[in-house]
């Protein structure tokens, strides 16, 4: 008897961990960032993700891309996959099908011409789309996905609290895929509280065991795909 009883407490550890509030140990997180490229930000964060050799996902924005090709091609150098973000980063529901579609393909054209990227994924900006935009994107072969918990929060710029509040959101979710930004194609997002919280980000997700995802493992973004 007393032998079951251990056998059923060892087997239920797992269920306890997670629904108890601890951090999920042997989960791998896959951070992916937005809305560049960008001279002020994504240097920073390549420099950050090199520095603790991580791999991410950069969904980028075509007319960001125009701007700074050479950062574009920075961000291949390091290994790092690309993804759309559209090219003007509105918002995909107010556009036609023919401008979406127009918006993709000129952005994807960028991407394989500097890097030689084929993007496979589509991300919408602010996350916004509908089931017509939906089929059109997967008839143009992309895989359209979004994201399990967001760093940057509005009215919040202390690292301390963006880091705690992001691993309290993700903490049950395996394998989360984590949004962050590296641009502001609207011109009025400071990103400075991103850049200064990403290091500490690192550092507490590896303390709470978790590891770094392969971005072209595609398993990872198929859990947010929508």
């Amino acid at each position: 008897m007393k032998k079951l009883l251990i056998s059923m407490f060892i087997a239920i550890i797992p269920f306890l961990l997670i629904s108890g509030g601890t951090y999920p140990a042997g989960q791998n997180v896959l951070f992916t960032f937005d809305d560049g490229p960008n001279p002020l930000y994504t240097p920073q964060v390549l420099q950050t993700l090199h520095e603790n050799n991580i791999q991410a996902v950069f969904f980028v924005v075509g007319q960001e891309v125009l701007k700074h090709p050479d950062l574009l091609a920075e961000i291949d150098r390091h290994g790092h996959l690309i993804g759309v973000h559209t090219f003007s980063h509105r918002n995909i529901t107010e556009m036609t099908h023919a401008e979406l579609r127009r918006e993709i393909q000129a952005t994807a054209e960028l991407i394989n011409r500097i890097t030689g990227q084929n993007p496979v994924y589509f991300r919408p900006p602010r996350g916004k789309h509908n089931r017509a935009q939906l089929d059109l994107i997967y008839n143009m072969s992309y895989v359209p996905v979004k994201w399990h918990g967001c760093l940057e929060k509005r009215g919040v710029d202390k690292p301390e609290q963006l880091v705690n509040d992001l691993i309290k959101r993700i903490r049950h979710i395996p394998n989360p895929v984590i949004l962050l930004h590296d641009g502001d194609p609207a011109h009025y997002h400071d990103r400075t509280a991103t850049m200064q919280s990403l290091p500490l980000l690192i550092e507490r997700l590896r303390e709470s065991g978790y590891g770094f995802a392969d971005p072209r493992d595609s398993s990872k973004l198929r859990q947010v795909e929508l």
